[in-house]
């Protein structure tokens, strides 16, 4: 028991000086990085804690950003990844109850086909509803040009 107290404190110290040099970068979300308040999440909403594995760290932490403000969540796992699609039929609902915008890729180290991409743009769109834009003519373009659509330009046309 007491080297797992001193693992868990190694771990946090490590963590916190992570945290500190990356901080000023902007590169560290602020979410909830604490992992007690992301298994609470895990044990509420999905699994029981004895499924200790990345399905229950995944689960609880896309639950905990999505409730600390994040505007959606894409769960991108292996080709054929069994805990990917797990966590996807764990988180899919749960988000859909709660209208989260949310996306499941899964990659094989090849470009991404055209209806995956399609997909992402969807998503992209789905996430600025979400935040409450209302203006989203601006990723439009326009057929006759490269510029994007604008519908102050559609009115002078007119």
């Amino acid at each position: 028991m007491k080297k797992l107290q001193i693992e868990e404190w190694w771990k946090h110290h490590i963590e916190k000086k992570t945290l500190a040099i990356l901080k000023p970068t902007g590169l560290i979300p602020e979410t909830p990085h604490d992992m007690r308040h992301i298994m609470k999440y895990t044990q509420e909403h999905f699994v029981n804690l004895e499924l200790n594995s990345e399905i229950a760290v995944s689960s609880g932490s896309a639950a905990a950003a999505m409730d600390s403000g994040y505007s959606g969540i894409v769960n991108i796992s292996p080709f054929a990844c069994l805990i990917g699609r797990v966590i996807e039929g764990l988180f899919t609902p749960w988000a859909r109850e709660r209208n989260y915008p949310i996306l499941s890729v899964e990659v094989d180290g090849n470009l991404l086909p055209p209806n995956i991409v399609n997909k992402l743009n969807i998503f992209m769109v789905n996430v600025l509803r979400f935040k409450g834009g209302n203006d989203l003519s601006s990723l439009v373009d326009r057929a006759d040009t490269d510029e994007p659509y604008s519908v102050e330009q559609d009115r002078k046309t007119a």
